[in-house]
């Protein structure tokens, strides 16, 4: 197997391309480095680190991800109405 680089996404919430990966008490997640400038968001945790990065770039919504958008548009439609 050949090594591939890791292409991080810019962090959603500032901006900044200073993400990395870093251990969780459930594998990998993906923080926004707040030592190199970042907000210190962090994508969800997955077991592997490809799972983590994925996460990180919406490669994939992570079940929790797709809970707190389906109940923030519930909120805007209930209160559009």
């Amino acid at each position: 197997m050949s090594w591939q680089p890791i292409n991080l996404a810019v962090c959603p919430c500032c901006g900044f391309d200073v993400a990395r990966i870093a251990p969780a008490s459930d594998g990998f997640r993906v923080i926004c480095d707040m030592e190199r400038g970042g907000c210190g968001a962090e994508g969800g945790s997955a077991k592997t680190e490809p799972g983590a990065v994925g996460l990180w770039n919406n490669d994939y919504p992570s079940p929790g991800a797709v809970a707190l958008t389906n109940a923030a548009l519930k909120r805007v439609w209930c209160w559009q109405r």
